[in-house]
């Protein structure tokens, strides 16, 4: 049996690099789509505009600011991967992080064998939390559209399965991602 296996997507506001001069997306995609790389015990890149994050409106602890959502489709993973940033009341253009951020999230499944799974987790509630660091090129509430870079450092937690086995998450304890938006 493999022992409990993290998944951490690495976050390391160091390389950002500066922000844009303008509001056109900062990615290698083509026409403009956005792109996410995961690399550790899942290899995937996917370039898509469904993938592009969007604004919305805060609820409950968040009531009053704007969210960043972003949904990553995987060919790998069972579940998207949803990850959701509280940029605050008065959202700006600069680095937003694990530790200026108060409320963030971020979570995938994969699935395996008999019922096991792998929980790629990291969030300001989650243990271990992970990190992230966003550079928030350009904002426009109007439009519901925002331009930069995230970083993401994700846990995995493996699953015991209905055999009493636990699954196999691979051979590394952590994952990254990075997305272009």
């Amino acid at each position: 049996m493999k022992s409990l296996v993290l998944l951490a997507l690495a976050a390391c506001g160091d390389h950002l690099g500066p922000a844009a001069a303008d509001a056109a997306r900062t990615t290698d995609a083509p026409n403009g789509a956005c792109s996410a790389t995961l690399t550790g015990n899942v290899e995937e890149v996917t370039t898509s505009d469904q993938l592009c994050p969007s604004l919305t409106p805060g609820a409950g602890a968040s009531m009053g600011h704007t969210m960043l959502h972003f949904v990553v489709a995987s060919r790998v993973l069972a579940t998207n991967l949803a990850i959701t940033i509280d940029l605050g009341a008065r959202p700006t253009t600069t680095v937003y992080s694990a530790e200026n951020t108060p409320i963030w999230t971020a979570l995938a499944i994969e699935t395996a064998p008999v019922d096991g799974a792998c929980v790629f987790t990291a969030g300001a509630s989650s243990v271990p939390a992970g990190s992230f660091a966003l550079q928030l090129d350009a904002i426009d509430a109007a439009t519901g559209t925002s331009h930069g870079r995230l970083a993401l450092l994700m846990f995995v937690l493996p699953r015991t399965t209905e055999q009493g086995m636990q699954t196999d998450c691979g051979a590394g304890t952590t994952e990254s991602v990075a997305i272009r938006f």
